[in-house]
């Protein structure tokens, strides 16, 4: 969960993330974004070696870095969802007001 977190979080991943679509404008902010998490990309193969390039081709690693924007997305709505249900679980237990 904590490189989730780190990929919602920290400045580099913003700016990776902050494009409309299409492939990802600021591929070094993506790159310094994803390095230290590479592990978890290890079932795309293609991805380990994108991240390990100098210089890498976009076209490349776009698939690589839209999976984790998805990862990330997933994650963030279904911790989301638990606590939502959580707090509506309370309000009918013990009648709290949120």
């Amino acid at each position: 969960m904590t490189w989730i977190l780190h990929l919602n979080g920290t400045k580099a991943c913003q700016v990776c993330y902050s494009g409309k679509g299409g492939l990802f404008e600021d591929l070094d902010a993506c790159m310094e974004c994803h390095k230290p998490f590479a592990v978890h990309f290890k079932h795309f193969p293609h991805c380990l070696k994108c991240l390990s390039m100098f210089k890498p081709d976009p076209k490349v690693c776009n698939p690589c870095f839209l999976d984790a924007k998805h990862k990330v997305h997933t994650k963030l709505c279904a911790v989301d969802n638990r606590v939502k249900t959580a707090m509506d679980r309370m309000r009918l237990q013990f009648g709290l007001h949120f």
